[in-house]
């Protein structure tokens, strides 16, 4: 059976009678033969019961049935295995059937959930294992026989709508034609995409389409020859039929669309009871239904308007030729989603779930995610330039792509996670004929990071160990220091600083820095130009210009998380090189006469970074000559087959919200650090909500302590360390209640010190091989360990 008419059929289903009947046939298909349906109303919770019996010495296996066509899967869970006991049922597994999607990671938290709590096995049917069963024809006809008329009632009910929502509509239509399985990666296929979309019931001709494009659009972006040659694609794939001169939506493609579009829902709502489920295990507590019911739509809100920021940068800076800093301005508007009709805290808690999720997505995150933003650009293309008259093919010889510091980083450290991406990326550009640039003064900048790596990784000290990948992706600035994390932690080995200069030779040699990288990026990016900034352009600029665009980039530079890594001299250095940079590419476009399509210019700087965007914002002058690695590998894809996967895709994204969580966070998490806590293994809502419902009074007392003992002088310093070491004491103690470990020595240590106080004193006297470890633990720890030697 088709999977579209599938999807409808399933989205659509209210009829719980025919739900208890299919359920149970499935059930008996798949090893419950004997299932035995208790019909009429359920007051003990089971909808039906298998018992079987194993032998005399074996006892009996009795099963529980519960089918379901509501959505929150978790609480039908909790619900029913209560009812069940308060009823007296004996039962010693429970199967759960429903039409909702469950994702694979929250079904193994139920699973585990219920066998922890309960000592009850569970089994859940979800939507796509009932979807997969109703693949066999004679079973779908059977509980789905009208289903034609559904389908024949969907676009009827959408065209009698007062005011339909287009967004929706063709956020379907992009799913269903450009990114399904078969999507042909054309211009073609987006044009056909756009005059879909404007389709009805109703026969239209080409001209009155091109007026509702205009109308809808508000832009004269289809042509009228445009228009007919895209009916006539359309037609031949049966997703349109022609009356005379007029054409209308034909039932396959009301069926494809729909059937898009429900699969859609189905695992939207999935994932944001996902990211519900993940504020309920972070508070350790079960929220009242109509708190929870709130929070699955406020992060529905969080998810759409995060992806329509995405599909916003392509119209605000090609359509409409104006940088502008979407994800800063998204921020607030996401906030304002999440803590609707909510505790502010459950709010925050919400935010910091969808942040952690974008930045280490499940695989089925990752698709979901990929796909949204990818709908909500193709969207934005429809609404802005469908034809692409410049985003095309042939036209790609013509233009210039200047990479700057943070890409050429990323894709030449090859541990970090964006250096695939980024690599295939300039593949990508080069095959399609683009002339990919590394600036000389990019490759300088490049040195200079790698330069004064080692100050990023000692600002972690003993607490690199113990960061999560949340936590390392948000904090670790420097991109060496990052791959290294990758390179060791990630991979479960202990990073040292011995270790990270190792490391740091493959990528870095102190006699030949400059020869050493141009080497590493001919390997790393095959048939990039490394040419001098002043090559791009012959100038057309003045010394004035010049000099009060640099003062502007430095000022930027000091504030950027950056910046305290670098001497004054070298942030005014970046600043020169940026401003001669903008300049050269703002005179290159202006000679060139691009147009306003979408990469109309002649020239871009691919960066993540918004520096450019918020000069020109400061010297009062639009600057649309930025390109996001994310949105051009977006518009690739349009256009050639996928070469990175959902999860590099999604790699590739802008998060503020993962950053505005850890920000937060971060005075009370470095604290954890330093104390010698491996944070590892903990969700970022679960360390958000320690760190601010759990542990908050005791990391303030060692705060205090701590900044005591730096500042008092004998005679009361030794009183005032002993404070300070009690409350570290006290802290590590409270957080192992909650499950946290301690970095390896220090582990060992409480453990000693609970049972053998001479133990622990010998050993922090004698052993100086423990002591030079502790030394990686800073110079608290060492103090720490010191008053442990003392005698008692």
């Amino acid at each position: 059976m088709a999977t579209d008419l599938v999807e409808i059929a399933l989205e659509r289903f209210t009829d719980w009678g025919r739900f208890e009947a299919l359920a149970a046939d499935i059930l008996r298909a798949d090893g419950y033969p004997e299932i035995k349906v208790l019909g009429g109303v359920h007051d003990e919770g089971q909808d039906a019961r298998v018992e079987r019996f194993f032998g005399p010495t074996a006892g009996r296996l009795q099963v529980a049935f519960q089918f379901s066509l509501q959505n929150d899967v978790g609480r039908k869970v909790r619900k029913t295995i209560t009812r069940l006991r308060e009823a007296g049922v004996a039962f010693q597994k429970l199967v759960i059937v429903t039409t909702a999607t469950i994702t694979a990671d929250l079904q193994r938290k139920l699973v585990v959930e219920a066998r922890a709590a309960e000592g009850v096995d569970l089994d859940v049917y979800e939507r796509r294992t009932i979807a997969n069963r109703l693949g066999d024809p004679y079973l779908f006809s059977r509980y789905f026989p009208d289903i034609g008329k559904q389908v024949a009632e969907l676009r009827e009910q959408t065209e009698a709508a007062a005011a339909p929502d287009r967004e929706r509509e063709q956020l379907k239509v992009c799913s269903a034609l450009l990114l399904s399985d078969d999507a042909k990666h054309t211009r073609a296929a987006l044009v056909d995409s756009a005059v879909l979309s404007l389709l009805t019931m109703r026969p239209q001709t080409g001209a009155e389409i091109g007026a509702v494009a205009r109308r809808e659009f508000g832009a004269e972006i289809l042509q009228e020859g445009q228009i007919y040659a895209s009916l006539g694609r359309l037609v031949s794939r049966s997703l349109a039929d022609q009356a005379n001169s007029s054409f209308l939506l034909s039932t396959a493609a009301v069926r494809r669309i729909e059937g898009a579009g429900a699969a859609a829902d189905a695992m939207s709502r999935a994932i944001e009871m996902e990211l519900v489920a993940t504020v309920e295990e972070a508070l350790g507590e079960t929220l009242a239904e109509v708190q929870r019911a709130r929070l699955e739509e406020n992060g529905r809100g969080v998810l759409a308007e995060f992806f329509r920021t995405n599909g916003l940068e392509i119209a605000k800076t090609f359509a409409l030729g104006e940088g502008t800093l979407v994800y800063a301005d998204a921020t607030a508007r996401c906030v304002e989603v999440a803590r609707r009709g909510v505790p502010a805290h459950l709010g925050e808690l919400l935010l910091t779930a969808v942040g952690g999720a974008l930045a280490s997505p499940t695989p089925e995150q990752a698709d979901y995610f990929a796909r949204c933003s990818r709908a909500y650009v193709a969207l934005q293309l429809l609404n802005c330039d469908p034809s692409l008259r410049e985003f095309q093919v042939t036209r790609f010889r013509t233009k210039t792509f200047v990479l700057d510091t943070d890409f050429v980083l990323h894709a030449l450290i090859g541990e970090l996670p964006l250096s695939t991406p980024y690599r295939n990326l300039h593949r990508d550009l080069k095959t399609l004929g683009g002339r990919v640039v590394v600036p000389e003064a990019v490759v300088r900048e490049v040195v200079t990071h790698l330069d004064i790596a080692p100050r990023t990784f000692d600002y972690f000290g003993g607490g690199f160990n113990g960061l999560t990948a949340e936590l390392a992706t948000a904090r670790i600035w420097n991109a060496l220091v990052r791959g290294y994390w990758h390179a060791t932690v990630e991979r479960g080995h202990l990073a040292t600083r011995e270790g990270f200069f190792r490391y740091r030779e493959n990528y870095f040699h102190a006699v030949v820095p400059e020869v050493f990288v141009v080497e590493a990026l001919r390997e790393a990016l095959p048939g990039a130009d490394i040419v001098t900034t002043g090559s791009l352009c012959a100038g057309g600029w003045s010394e004035e210009d010049e000099s009060r665009l640099s003062g502007v980039l430095d000022k930027i530079s000091k504030t950027s998380p950056k910046g305290p890594d670098r001497t004054e001299e070298q942030r005014r250095e970046i600043a020169n090189v940026d401003a001669r940079l903008f300049l050269s590419l703002q005179a290159q476009n202006r000679e060139a006469r691009g147009s306003g399509g979408v990469l109309g210019k002649a020239a871009y700087i691919v960066t993540s970074s918004g520096r450019f965007i918020r000069a020109a914002l400061d010297i009062g002058e639009k600057w649309a000559f930025s390109a996001r690695p994310q949105v051009l590998a977006t518009l690739v894809s349009l256009v050639t087959p996928r070469a990175i996967s959902d999860k590099e895709y999604v790699a590739l994204f802008e998060n503020p919200l993962l950053q505005r969580a850890i920000d937060d966070s971060w005075p009370q998490l470095k604290v954890m650090l330093a104390a010698g806590l491996d944070l590892r293994g903990r969700s970022l809502p679960r360390l958000r909500a320690d760190v601010e419902l759990r542990l908050h009074e005791q990391i303030t007392r060692l705060e205090e302590a701590d900044n005591e003992a730096e500042c008092v002088e004998e005679p009361r310093a030794d009183q005032a360390e002993g404070r300070a070491d009690g409350e570290h004491l006290r802290l590590l103690q409270e957080a192992r209640r909650y499950g946290y470990r301690t970095a390896g020595l220090l582990e060992d240590l409480l453990d000693r010190r609970t049972e053998n106080a001479d133990e622990i004193t010998r050993l922090a006297r004698e052993n100086e091989e423990l002591r030079a470890r502790v030394k990686r633990f800073g110079r608290k720890h060492e103090r720490w360990l010191r008053r442990l030697s003392r005698k008692p």
